[in-house]
């Protein structure tokens, strides 16, 4: 029932011209499409996996309107080379966490790292440089739970991820979101209505029912995770959220930089002025590339 849910939040959006630099690829989220793309860099060893939002494809990466154009622009203007780019997708929407009683548990994590991620390599060769991660909205929570439950990346930047601040999360009460939403920057900004953020919350509750109980959830609750490290993770995150970002993602991401900070992780936390997704193109790109 859930994914029968899920999928009217599905865009159908018109056809677009076909990117030579992706490939179908098959899925198990049903009646969802996968798709891999692969960039080729500029004279940069680097592989930068990039993982899309909520409704998008991975094929987002290499469209003229999308802001990933604008890091493109930066580096150019600024004598970068790009690095490789894979962009993968499981579907329109997709969360990586492992196996769970939920409909959705079938353990994508370990797909994507024991399956996609070797798969993706073996066609590239190996990798020479360093392996980076990237990801926006529903990729931004993607990047996180790849970067808290495993050492692959030597960077993660994680932008606009949708989590909560330790005090409410996917599984809370409905009085605890009301009073969550009517005490968060978003609400109290006067961008949005408290219905409008209920909305967006009650999205982010159905999805993630669709991959974890809430006994189960814990475990991979972002800041959860933080609060348990012993010591710093060994990758360089950066993190950014916007002020008034309609998925009440502002409050959550200062909880988790302070927390992850606070073990000694290197975390460059950029706090945004804007809605969801909101994002310092030149600090990303010069993270990214140095």
């Amino acid at each position: 029932m859930k994914f029968l849910l899920i999928a009217l939040f599905l865009a159908t959006g018109a056809a677009r011209a076909a990117d030579p630099h992706c490939q179908a690829m098959d899925t198990p989220m049903p009646g969802q499409h996968g798709q891999l793309c692969i960039y080729p860099g500029e004279k940069n060893a680097d592989v930068l996996y990039y993982l899309h939002g909520k409704d998008a494809s991975a094929d987002v990466w290499g469209m003229e309107g999308f802001w990933a154009q604008q890091l493109r622009d930066y580096w150019t203007a600024h004598g970068e080379a790009a690095p490789t780019v894979v962009a993968v997708s499981l579907g329109q929407i997709w969360l990586l966490g492992p196996k769970t009683a939920a409909p959705g548990g079938f353990g994508s994590i370990d797909l994507f790292t024991g399956r996609i991620l070797p798969m993706v390599e073996a066609k590239l060769g190996g990798i020479k440089g360093r392996r980076l991660l990237l990801g926006d909205s529903m990729g931004g929570f993607n990047s996180v739970q790849l970067g808290m439950k495993t050492d692959l990346f030597v960077k993660v930047a994680a932008l606009c991820a949708p989590m909560g601040d330790g005090n409410v999360g996917p599984f809370s009460t409905d009085d605890q979101v009301s009073a969550y939403i009517k005490n968060s920057t978003a609400f109290k900004s006067g961008h949005h209505t408290f219905d409008e953020l209920k909305q967006s919350f009650d999205t982010i509750k159905m999805v993630v029912g669709a991959f974890w109980t809430a006994q189960e959830w814990p475990a991979s609750d972002p800041i959860e995770m933080a609060r348990g490290l012993r010591g710093p993770r060994s990758a360089q995150w950066y993190l950014a959220a916007g002020y008034f970002d309609h998925y009440l993602a502002y409050e959550g991401n200062v909880a988790f930089a302070k927390v992850l900070a606070d073990s000694g992780t290197k975390v460059d936390w950029r706090p945004q002025w804007g809605d969801h997704c909101a994002i310092d193109i030149p600090s990303l790109a010069e993270f990214l590339v140095k």
